[in-house]
């Protein structure tokens, strides 16, 4: 998986894995690992940071396996920051996905290039070039489909 997109949405799947329990680090690292690979030491400086900033509150309690272990509990500050990254995350990722199923959507109907237009022989493409009026269809398509996304921004803005 890409890094970056890890990145992104680590702190909501931490922030959702303590909000259900009460947990401590190593048990954290496994529990995000079934959705992201990571280790340790990329989720002990986000337990850190997001304790610093009040999201998480910590305690130590005894263990059969060894030392005390600190746990990480979520506060309200924490809860209401993860319901703002999940608002986030969803209002991103419907866009991401909006974009990429009317490309697929589109390309689909539509494949090949300005030049080139695509019809389906058994399961080859075979492409031939454009006719001019085809040309100014596809323009005048691409053209409502921009409109109608502009409509629907301003009246999420």
């Amino acid at each position: 998986m890409n890094a970056q997109f890890k990145k992104g949405v680590l702190e909501l799947i931490v922030l959702e894995s303590v909000r259900g329990r009460d947990m401590y680090g190593y048990e954290l690292v496994e529990e995000v690992s079934r959705v992201v690979d990571v280790n340790e030491g990329t989720i002990y400086p986000l337990l850190k940071r997001l304790t610093n900033e009040h999201y998480f509150e910590t305690y130590l309690r005894e263990s059969t396996e060894g030392p005390p272990r600190k746990y990480y509990h979520i506060t309200a500050a924490g809860i209401l920051y993860r319901d703002s990254l999940e608002k986030d995350w969803n209002e991103f990722s419907g866009r991401v996905n909006g974009f990429l199923e009317n490309r697929r959507r589109t390309s689909f109907e539509d494949p090949g290039t300005d030049e080139t237009a695509g019809r389906r022989e058994g399961q080859q493409l075979v492409f031939r070039p454009r006719t001019d009026a085809e040309r100014a269809e596809r323009h005048e398509q691409a053209e409502k489909r921009r409109e109608k996304w502009m409509e629907g921004q301003e009246r999420q803005g």
